[in-house]
């Protein structure tokens, strides 16, 4: 929909707090009114938004995952991570956004960030998705099985991190970081013999 694209572009460029939706309607060649025409009011554009979006990345998390289903370990790994970081590099303006959000602590996405709610955090979903993916490994002995109840947080924790570097960084796809991701995460989690160093 045009006003949600619109909608992003002007919260990525004004700010989450300073944007307007005269700012929206002009972005999208409306006038104001339609605008009200969907959208209760500001919040709940705020708030389609972020549903919105979190569908799309969920629809293509399931679809690779779906194709990767049978490949090895690390093959599905690298897949997943690929997918996530490459909805980010095609929704930079929503990262920022995304950013923006996690502090400011706004009533219209409370309910989305709820972790009880049957709309809950994205981040938490891909998360839950990761930790799947992490029980393959386990399966196939590719992962330790020690601290395994860590990896899908410290997995997402480096995603997030890439993520958080290259913000300002459009000119290269972080979704070309997928394999350094998988290697960095596998060389902490891997199965093969642990070094200790000495003192």
């Amino acid at each position: 929909m045009a006003i949600l694209d619109a909608t992003e572009e002007v919260m990525s460029e004004a700010g989450v707090e300073a944007f307007s939706l005269n700012a929206v309607a002009a972005r999208a060649g409306i006038a104001v009114g339609t605008i009200y025409n969907h959208f209760r009011d500001r919040d709940e554009l705020i708030r389609q938004l972020f549903l919105t979006r979190r569908a799309q990345m969920f629809a293509e998390v399931d679809s690779v995952l779906k194709e990767a289903q049978k490949l090895p370990f690390r093959d599905k790994l690298t897949a997943f991570v690929r997918v996530v970081l490459q909805h980010f590099d095609n929704r930079h303006d929503f990262l920022s956004i995304v950013l923006q959000t996690e502090h400011l602590g706004l009533q219209c996405l409370d309910r989305i960030k709820s972790s009880d709610s049957p709309e809950r955090s994205a981040m938490l979903r891909i998360q839950e998705q990761a930790a799947e993916i992490v029980k393959a490994g386990l399966k196939e002995k590719v992962l330790r099985l020690e601290s395994a109840d860590l990896y899908p947080a410290l997995l997402m924790g480096v995603v997030r991190a890439i993520l958080l570097d290259r913000i300002d960084a459009r000119a290269r796809p972080v979704a070309e970081e997928a394999e350094r991701v998988v290697d960095l995460f596998l060389r902490g989690a891997g199965a093969g013999p642990r070094t200790r160093t000495r003192t």
